[in-house]
């Protein structure tokens, strides 16, 4: 009996394709083999190894005596057989081969590997297990692929957008032309779409148009996506074609736009597609111009007024309206003027603008009219520039208060981590400041640590709680958390001159005890006193300037002062402050606010506590508010808080009034000031009771 010869001389640890090479001559010039050497010459032409050309069948049935091509696939087909049997098996019955058993052993585990992968393999996959498995450090690709068929393993042939061919490499129980059909129609979709797509929308447009036994299953479109070179994903896992997939230039622009998510200049987006043409080995030299006629007929893009940016007509956050248009509507959503900062914030939110344009309009414009120092307002709203604004506190909410406002909101949220947008939007909602100028200033709040979280290939702002903020900010920050600093400085000024000798002390004096108290600069203090007309700056013998409190001829009621909410207080101190022949109007506008907001404070303590029932509507406003109080027994007579709110609605409602008429209201101040004091303290008393 003829014994097995153990084949070949080297090992397969030495290196794979090395051993494979010398597998193959042993069992092709083996004796046993009468044909052998010619099956291999023809096995070489069929799978390109030693160099030769992948032929056809028929190609080389020329070579080899002009034989038909299908005598050249059976000896083909004889060859891989062999060769076959003897790497997967171990040895080859015919020829009487057989592996050395480590070396079989070793390939058999590598198949083992290979078979457990998914049941679609990239060849880049594979070549990186045999490196890695192997320990090599270059790939024979015909042999490896050889290799691939012999161990059950069917090649997909498929050529990229950029027309390199590629292979992946499926189990023999897995339908070719159905993997393929797959890729074809995901890329065909994607393609046409063009906007990054999830996976499950994916599956759904693949298959609902499809009998429930044609379609797709979620795992077959999954892997198809995963091997397929034309497709990428992206960072919040959705997916897309290669740019070099895109069709037209339409199809580009989009792309570039919706990875850029903002509005972009014709010119720009002339540049980058010129410089993608370029990359991927297109036709470049497109002009703005030709990109603007081709923006124009698409519905996908929507320009930006006339200013030459193009936007996605999908993004509602982009508005198509003119800047003066914007402008207007920033000045129309609020009811009042706004700073210049406020406006350009407002357009800016809504489309791209430069601020000196937003500055051009203003000054140039006769839609707009400057109403105060750096306020605008519309021109048709017949505001005069010396009108002070009423609804809006012209000073900035101060960083102490801002950041008091973020721990109350990240507090009620039970969380450490939100949206700057989110945060401005809360906090606008209790205060009167715009919410542009509220999300700006967030950024600087040294509560809050900002960063930009991208959600998709949008970028957001986010900002996380610093609780130790209060180490970082000043005394002078500190103090003036409720109180402007002048109007702090000013109040400091006071009750310094109010407990000097006479009510009177050296200017320089004055300043370094105010700086000693508040921490503030000594030039703010100068300015502050200069601006308080209830001082009187005098000259002693040695010419230092003296200032001396003048005597308060005002009679009204103390009895606030008594009430345990200082924000109050100081608000009701604010408004008395403007009782002068210049603002008389104005203090009596905002105590009328303090009026109405203490009586709706009352009435939601008395809605949360159930003693009552209150509608919305009884909150609605003013008069609804009166009618509900006297309704329900609260006072008995009416008539004092009908004349209040009458006097309300005239400092609302009503024109600037004229220097005679400020006299007139000068005359009856102090009882329409009482009444509203008497009010304001009853009913917010009644509200401590029920807290």
């Amino acid at each position: 009996m003829e014994e097995y010869r153990e084949i070949p001389a080297i090992s397969i640890e030495a290196n794979l394709f090395s051993w494979m090479n010398e597998t193959i001559k042993e069992l092709f010039n083996s004796e046993n083999f009468r044909s052998g050497k010619r099956d291999l010459e023809i096995l070489a032409y069929r799978k390109g190894l030693y160099g030769h050309e992948t032929l056809t069948l028929e190609e080389i049935g020329i070579i080899f005596d002009n034989l038909s091509g299908e005598r050249v696939r059976q000896l083909e087909n004889r060859a891989f057989t062999n060769l076959s049997e003897l790497l997967n098996t171990g040895k080859n019955e015919s020829m009487k081969l057989i592996l050395r058993q480590e070396d079989f052993s070793k390939l058999d585990d590598f198949k083992s590997n290979l078979i457990k992968l998914n049941s679609i393999i990239n060849e880049e996959e594979i070549e990186k297990q045999v490196t890695d498995y192997f320990s090599l450090i270059n790939v024979d690709i015909y042999f490896l692929r050889l290799l691939l068929e012999i161990f059950g393993f069917n090649p997909i042939v498929l050529e990229s957008a950029s027309s390199e061919t590629y292979y992946l490499w499926v189990k023999e129980e897995i339908n070719t032309k159905k993997v393929i059909r797959i890729i074809n129609e995901i890329v065909s979709f994607l393609k046409k779409i063009v906007a990054p797509q999830s996976l499950h929308d994916i599956i759904l447009q693949i298959n609902k148009r499809k009998k429930k036994s044609s379609r797709f299953s979620t795992d077959e479109i999954q892997q198809a996506i995963e091997v397929c070179r034309d497709i990428e994903q992206l960072p919040d896992k959705t997916f897309q074609v290669n740019y070099s997939c895109l069709r037209t230039y339409e199809d580009k622009l989009f792309r570039i736009l919706f990875n850029e998510n903002r509005s972009m200049h014709i010119q720009q987006l002339a540049i980058i597609l010129n410089l993608n043409a370029t990359k991927y080995g297109e036709r470049s030299g497109i002009t703005p111009h030709h990109i603007g006629s081709r923006l124009s007929s698409d519905e996908r893009f929507q320009p930006i007024g006339r200013s030459g940016e193009w936007k996605l007509a999908s993004w509602d956050h982009i508005s198509t309206d003119y800047v003066l248009d914007l402008m207007e509507e920033a000045l129309h959503s609020s009811g009042i003027p706004l700073s210049l900062e406020d406006i350009f914030n407002y357009v800016k939110s809504k489309r791209p603008v430069e601020i000196n344009a937003i500055a051009a309009y203003l000054s140039q414009d006769n839609s707009f009219s400057r109403v105060g120092t750096n306020l605008f307002g519309l021109s048709t709203w017949g505001m005069k520039s010396e009108t002070t604004l009423r609804e809006k506190n012209s000073e900035p909410i101060s960083k102490a208060k801002l950041c008091e406002l973020l721990e109350e909101v990240f507090s009620d949220h039970q969380t450490d981590t939100m949206f700057v947008s989110d945060l401005s939007r809360e906090i606008t909602d209790q205060t009167d400041r715009s919410e542009q100028a509220i999300y700006y200033r967030i950024l600087e709040s040294p509560a809050v640590k900002v960063f930009d979280k991208y959600l998709g290939n949008k970028k957001r702002k986010m900002a996380t709680f610093i609780s130790g903020y209060r180490s970082k900010l000043t005394k002078l920050e500190i103090l003036t958390k409720e109180i402007p600093v002048r109007e702090l400085i000013q109040k400091t000024v006071k009750e310094i001159l109010i407990s000097s000798k006479d009510q009177s002390l050296e200017l320089q004096k004055t300043r370094d005890l105010v700086v000693q108290k508040i921490s503030c600069p000594k030039a703010s203090v100068y300015s502050a006193v200069d601006l308080m007309e209830a001082i009187k700056k005098s000259k002693n013998e040695k010419g230092q300037v003296v200032l001396t409190l003048l005597t308060h001829k005002k009679n009204f009621k103390e009895a606030y002062k008594s009430l345990s909410d200082q924000k109050l207080i100081i608000e009701i101190d604010r408004a008395l402050d403007l009782i002068k022949i210049d603002s008389v109007d104005l203090g009596l506008f905002q105590l009328g606010k303090i009026f109405e907001a203490t009586v709706k404070e009352y009435m939601k303590e008395i809605q949360r506590s159930k003693q009552y029932p209150i509608t919305s509507n009884d909150l609605n406003n003013l008069f609804s508010m009166i009618k509900w109080v006297e309704r329900n027994g609260i006072i008995t007579d009416r008539r004092a808080l009908d004349i209040l709110r009458i006097e309300r609605n005239s400092r609302a409602h009503g024109a600037p009034p004229d220097l005679d008429e400020r006299e007139a209201l000068m005359e009856n101040a102090e009882t329409l000031v009482n009444y509203y004091l008497d009010y304001i303290v009853l009913f917010e008393k009644r509200r401590e009771k029920l807290i």
